[in-house]
């Protein structure tokens, strides 16, 4: 399954050709030969497909580096210790020869160094939008179980997730460049942007309330329907690259935010809810908890267009944006 059509996908494709030498150069760090690259996705880091005959592995590349490599190797550290302690299926990185987790290699065509990580392929169909009321309930157990396993789960001290960020942006436009405002102010309305403004306001005063003295450790983060995989009755969850620590209801919100395109999302979050409370017992608050960490999503999806070169630079802009202005709207006239 892929989000771009022929013409798009052929055009990212070729823009992405230099970078299948180095995740060449990087399998074979591993010990991996004579594979086949495919580009998969660019909606976050680059990632391939490579495959050899026995077997298929994932290469992510990070062709604009934003992660230092501690932080990418706490990423790593928690999958590595959920594949041993757990019963999830989740991505297993591949380490080379000398033990590396993270590789730094050279881009020859762009003389620029990029970070990139191997992974076991995991076999499956992305669920997406055929997402149904069983597979959510299945989506919530599972959630369960990863903070049920966050909660003794320490990072080793050579690594690092973020703390601090879940607390908020405070103000719509904290920390946006120049550019970014400019796309923003671009696509938004003055009334949609003060619209936005209120919104981040009233979260940041909601989420100052919330505690992290429990139901608190690493999330996700990221966790929605095109981040599972469906094989055979089992679900797998893939791309933790934005894990960080954070509320559980943190985790939550961002998995029912991604409902809100769906015509049935009232069932699905039921059915999310009730799988999760199964496996473990909701937090405290989670009602008001949630439908504020949904605003702060909300608010930061609009943020994540603006860094796009244009809001039709993935199918999904304009959705995310009327989305996105449509939940913050609801948001500000629930709080009281």
């Amino acid at each position: 399954m892929t989000i771009y059509d022929k013409n798009e996908y052929r055009s990212r494709q070729a823009q992405y050709a230099p970078l299948q030498e180095v995740g060449v150069h990087a399998l074979q760090q591993c010990g991996i030969f004579q594979a086949e690259l495919r580009f998969v996705s660019d909606t976050g880091n680059v990632i391939f497909q490579a495959k050899t005959a026995e077997q298929s592995y994932s290469v992510r590349v990070y062709h604009d580096p934003f992660r230092t490599n501690s932080e990418i190797v706490g990423e790593l550290y928690w999958l590595l210790d959920l594949k041993r302690n757990s019963n999830l299926i989740v991505p297993e990185p591949l380490a080379t020869a000398s033990g590396e987790l993270v590789q730094e290699i050279t881009v020859p065509e762009a003389k620029k160094e990029v970070q990139v990580v191997i992974f076991h392929w995991l076999p499956g169909n992305i669920i997406g939008t055929t997402l149904t009321r069983e597979t959510a309930h299945q989506i919530g157990q599972l959630m369960a179980e990863l903070h049920d396993h966050a909660t003794a789960f320490e990072l080793p001290a050579d690594s690092f997730r973020d703390t601090t960020d879940w607390r908020g942006m405070g103000h719509f436009r904290a920390n946006l460049s120049s550019a970014q405002l400019a796309r923003i102010e671009g696509f938004l309305s003055q009334q949609q942007l003060e619209l936005c403004e209120k919104a981040a306001t009233l979260a940041a005063k909601k989420i100052d309330e919330v505690s992290e003295q429990q139901d608190f450790g690493l999330i996700h983060n990221d966790l929605h329907a095109r981040n599972c995989l469906l094989h055979i009755g089992k679900i797998a969850i893939i791309d933790f690259d934005d894990c960080q620590f954070a509320p559980f209801t943190c985790d939550m919100a961002i998995t029912i935010s991604s409902f809100d395109s769906l015509p049935n999302q009232k069932q699905l979050q039921e059915a999310f809810l009730q799988g999760y409370s199964e496996k473990r017992s909701l937090p405290q608050n989670y009602v008001e908890e949630i439908a504020t960490f949904r605003a702060e999503r909300r608010l930061r999806l609009i943020r994540w267009v603006a860094t796009w070169p244009s809001v039709t630079h993935f199918p999904f802009g304009w959705q995310t944006i009327n989305d996105s202005l449509q939940y913050c709207q609801q948001f500000i006239n629930s709080v009281r």
